[in-house]
């Protein structure tokens, strides 16, 4: 038998396979409680925080006596989908949901409106590297780009998964719960951290999309803060609505000085 030893970069994954495993497990749901929402409970159940490092660790004690709970008989026995079942399952905030072929999303810099993203095409249900449900999005972020960008996104639990073409396998892009931390580290050395907040609904052009508040802080190789975006992440869209672009700036109050802010204006 191989041994495959993890390291920090290997969270993601295996905070997401735990969430998937768990997640409609009536004991788990019995013993987190009624206590709302479960979809956030969960990850901050599998995952722990210690002096600033994200730990799948700490969630194993509960699960297990999730489990020994489940094998002496005195979890109550559940009727029909589960509410958080449902709510994942729920056609509006699924991954690319809301796109559809010869869609446009234009976006806005203070008065200034860019030129639209266009959808040329999106499939839902794609097979990619063994794992099933994952979107192919085909789209145009540039008006004069010679060829489609072609994006191939996969989710697990609440995480996101992207495919690299270079190393021909999906990667972690980022997560879409509430309540996480994922740190990626880069191939010049440095460090992109994803942190989510709360999670909302917002509405654009008359449609609604649900989102989750996203910190994205980017260091480089000697672990120096660049810069950092502030956001709200539909993945009915697999983009943002909105966001603010910051870097560090000693003589403002806050530590950061806004250097650039989008907003998505119109869904056409």
């Amino acid at each position: 038998m191989t041994v495959t030893r993890l390291t920090a970069g290997n969270v993601a994954e295996v905070v997401s396979v735990l969430i998937n495993a768990f997640h409609d497990y009536t004991v788990m749901r019995y013993t987190l409680g009624v206590r709302q929402p479960y979809e956030a409970r969960l990850p901050r159940l599998v995952v722990s925080r210690n002096q600033g490092r994200v730990s799948p660790a700490a969630g194993f004690a509960v699960m297990t006596l999730a489990v020994l709970t489940a094998c002496s008989g005195s979890a109550p026995r559940a009727g029909g989908e589960s509410g958080a079942s449902a709510v994942r399952q729920s056609g509006r905030d699924t991954l690319a949901s809301g796109l559809r072929p010869g869609l446009r999303l234009v976006y806005a810099s203070g008065a200034t409106e860019q030129p639209a993203w266009t959808v040329d095409s999106v499939t839902h249900g794609v097979a990619v590297a063994q794992r099933q449900g994952c979107a192919r999005i085909v789209l145009r972020t540039r008006h004069e780009q010679p060829a489609p960008e072609v994006r191939l996104v996969c989710r697990g639990g609440d995480t996101l998964f992207a495919w690299n073409a270079a190393a021909g396998e999906l990667r972690v892009q980022r997560p879409v719960g509430a309540g996480m931390s994922i740190a990626l580290p880069q191939a010049n050395g440095g460090t992109v951290r994803y942190e989510t907040g709360d999670v909302g609904e917002a509405t654009v052009s008359g449609r609604t999309f649900g989102f989750v508040h996203t910190t994205v802080t980017t260091h480089d190789a000697s672990g120096r803060v660049v810069r950092r975006l502030r956001e709200r992440y539909a993945i009915a869209l697999a983009t943002a609505l909105d966001g603010v672009f910051e870097v560090p700036d000693p003589a403002a109050t806050s530590g950061w000085r806004e250097a650039q802010r989008f907003v998505l204006a119109r869904v056409e």
